[in-house]
């Protein structure tokens, strides 16, 4: 829907953004998007070190925990990444440049990212497996 949609369909004495309002809110969505993907990045890189340098050394309840602190951020971070994206794209689609670049996404980035966070959340719950895995062969080897 364009700004010019838009202000008809207000109610008397509202207000619209402007195509410099809506860019900066654009923009700034985007940022925010980076910042969670950031926040993301950081903790799935925790979970992965942590698992590959002492995952075989915790005991069930430590790799409970850290998994479960693990998942819940994770997820947190990608609705934010996912939610600030598509938030982006809502509102640049109101701007005039969308409808006269007439730009057509293939795939919209925040299926993309969002489903790149979450395999990348199942990996790394696979690759603590798999170090786990490793620990309790060579107990029953030793």
């Amino acid at each position: 829907m364009g700004v010019a949609v838009m202000r008809q369909s207000l109610p008397a004495g509202a207000s619209v953004l402007n195509e410099a309002e809506l860019l900066e809110i654009v923009t700034n969505y985007h940022g925010l998007a980076v910042s969670a993907m950031v926040f993301y990045l950081s903790i799935v890189t925790a979970y992965l070190v942590s698992a590959h340098f002492v995952g075989d050394q915790l005991d069930r309840f430590q790799v409970a925990t850290i998994t479960f602190l693990f998942v819940a951020f994770s997820c947190f971070a990608t609705a934010g990444s996912v939610g600030y994206f598509w938030q982006a794209s809502h509102y640049f689609r109101q701007t005039q440049a969308y409808q006269t670049l007439r730009i057509e996404e293939l795939v919209s980035p925040h299926s993309l990212i969002g489903t790149a966070e979450v395999l990348g959340i199942v990996a790394s719950l696979w690759f603590m497996r798999q170090v786990r895995a490793r620990r309790e062969s060579g107990a029953s080897e030793g």
